[in-house]
């Protein structure tokens, strides 16, 4: 038969209580250390979030040269903004400006439509434009990139295909 000495409260044996109260001491202070590392996480998830790429900001171009000439609208938006609809008359030039996030992850893609014809393309795509000069001649064929080297719209591509 085994005797274990209770504590004057008779609430547990007193070996027990002494370590129970260590041990709750201990797990309160690790519990404040980890909210204090959850809070630092978070906030510094917050900030890169927000936090835009290199704080440059990437220009995107497009100009309208459809032949035969004839007005197109363009819709061109990306998962957090929608820039509106916007009508370009044959050789005009339609400009938008924005922050690449961290992520690298930046995509715009447009909607064209012009009579007979909707098309859409990804005029910007983060591995594919970024830091480069992103103007766009539009082709009914595809939308044909501005190439610095040759200094024409020579880099041409297929539209996407439709859903």
């Amino acid at each position: 038969m085994r005797y274990v000495w209770m504590s004057p409260n008779h609430s547990c044996p007193i070996n027990f209580c002494a370590s129970h109260t260590l041990n709750v001491s201990q797990h309160t202070k690790i519990q404040a250390k980890m909210e204090r590392w959850i809070i630092i996480i978070s906030l510094l998830f917050a900030l890169i979030t927000m936090c835009e790429c290199d704080g440059r900001q990437q220009v995107c171009g497009i100009i309208n040269g459809l032949v035969p000439e004839s007005d197109v609208l363009v819709h061109c938006k990306s998962k957090q903004d929608d820039l509106g609809v916007h009508l370009l008359h044959y050789n005009a030039l339609y400009e938008f400006k924005f922050k690449p996030n961290f992520w690298g992850t930046t995509q715009f893609y447009c909607n064209f439509t012009w009579p007979s014809r909707i098309e859409w393309f990804d005029i910007y795509k983060f591995k594919r434009d970024a830091g480069k000069f992103c103007y766009w001649m539009i082709k009914p064929d595809g939308p044909c990139k501005y190439n610095g080297r040759s200094k024409s719209f020579d880099n041409c591509y297929k539209w996407n295909k439709k859903i």
